[in-house]
């Protein structure tokens, strides 16, 4: 009985190519640090989306180039987290200080911190602004009535009658930027309807 011929052995040339190798990760970290410089750097740049973009253009042409793997959404994180931090930091900073140095409203004390040296983001007016807005002392009052208990306002607007304007203090935390406004605002019956807080 004659043997079965043996299966013909495959060739270099036969075997199919290997595949490419993928490209090479790129640390999700390397992208936001990318990010983060492309943020910063420029600064001072106008329009200031030039700088951002441009290093955006740049960083994926070198990647490609290097045949790197592009991550663009940590580069999105690192481009916007200095300007989230900022945001935050001017944000908290001010509302922090008014928590820890609170105090309920008094009148008296609020009426006297009229000079510029009480103006602060710690002065009596920014420490008892919360208890001033929540306490509800203020609803219902007429225009005298508001400026009996506050005192007048430091500057009046020509033909605002429906609302008052009293400065507070001072956001931005120890650098104090942006003065921070208590607006008073009228209803049709002459009497307060509500208050918010601007800076």
């Amino acid at each position: 009985m004659a043997e079965p011929d043996p299966a013909p052995l495959e060739t270099a040339a036969d075997s199919p190519p290997p595949r490419p190798a993928p490209p090479a990760a790129s640390s999700r970290g390397g992208w936001v640090a990318l990010g983060i410089a492309a943020s910063i750097l420029p600064l001072g740049v106008s329009p200031w989306w030039v700088g951002p973009l441009g290093a955006l253009v740049v960083v994926v042409a070198l990647r490609a180039w290097l045949d790197r793997a592009v991550r663009p959404l940590a580069f999105a994180i690192g481009l916007l987290l200095p300007s989230v931090l900022c945001v935050g930091f001017f944000v908290a900073v001010p509302a922090i200080q008014r928590r820890l140095h609170a105090r309920a409203f008094d009148a008296a004390a609020w009426q006297l911190a009229n000079d510029e040296k009480d103006i602060s983001s710690t002065g009596p007016r920014s420490t008892m602004i919360d208890d001033l807005r929540s306490s509800g002392v203020l609803e219902g009052k007429t225009r005298a009535e508001v400026e009996g208990l506050l005192g007048p306002p430091l500057r009046r607007y020509p033909g605002e009658t429906d609302r008052l304007r009293h400065l507070v203090g001072w956001t931005g935390g120890f650098m104090e930027i942006d003065p921070m406004v208590l607006v008073i605002h009228f209803g049709r019956d002459g009497r307060v309807s509500r208050t918010s807080l601007h800076s």
